[in-house]
């Protein structure tokens, strides 16, 4: 059901922006040359990041997350390419959990407002999206018999694929800068690579809880593009 609302949602936005931006036709000559490629920075995992070093008092952890964006324009398609690196340490008791890795996403959008004199862009499209990551867990434990001490499991080069629905939209505020949100639906994505697995994952990088079989998630980007040589488009 949410994969359906999701999509439902992000026809009615295209809908919408169809019949704001008109339907005549198209007569610009080389519209399929790019104008430039957008670099984008996402606010959100690099706030959350921010404030959690501010209250580590409290949450007894550590937590760093980076992701970084790049789209280039053919007329109304992009192409987007996503990465991210992620570390993060749950600190209790005396024992931790440490997950840390990176992710690659990369797919097309189509855009519903590729009319519009300012270049704004109200998209959906999809992502192929995978994880390479490493984890480990510490924990004390207590034996009548052979006493106190510590235990230690260790996952290296996991590795993890999924798909993602993503819908959203980017801005220009000036000549170069631009801010957007994605908000993009997380599906496909399978446990069964970690059924052997002595420790089973509790975090994927770019995913989420490695227990859960879909995900939401919500970027909001910080942009800068870089214009090609000037074209007479936007």
């Amino acid at each position: 059901m949410k994969i359906y609302a999701f999509i439902i949602i992000s026809i009615l936005a295209s809908t919408l922006a169809f019949g704001q931006t008109g339907l005549e036709p198209d007569t610009v000559k080389g519209k399929f040359i790019p104008t430039g490629v957008r670099i984008g920075f996402d606010l959100i995992s690099s706030g959350e990041a921010v404030i959690d070093k501010g209250i580590q008092v409290f949450t007894q952890g550590e937590y760093n997350e980076l992701q970084f964006s790049a789209d280039i324009d053919f007329h109304r398609y992009f192409l987007n390419v996503e990465y991210g690196i992620y570390d993060r340490q749950w600190t209790r008791g005396d024992g931790y959990y440490i997950n840390k890795g990176s992710h690659f996403k990369i797919g097309p959008d189509i855009n519903f407002l590729h009319k519009d004199p300012d270049g704004s862009a109200l998209f959906f499209g999809l992502r192929y999206s995978f994880s390479n990551f490493s984890d480990e867990i510490v924990y004390n434990y207590g034996n009548q018999f052979w006493g106190d001490g510590a235990n230690r499991i260790e996952n290296d080069n996991l590795k993890a694929n999924w798909l993602e629905l993503t819908t959203g939209l980017k801005v220009r505020l000036t000549k170069i800068i631009w801010l957007g949100y994605t908000a993009r639906f997380k599906f496909g994505f399978s446990t069964d690579t970690f059924a052997d697995k002595a420790l089973i994952p509790h975090w994927v990088p770019g995913f989420g809880r490695a227990s859960e079989t879909s995900a939401w998630g919500l970027d909001y980007w910080l942009i800068v593009k870089v214009p090609f040589k000037k074209s007479g488009r936007q």
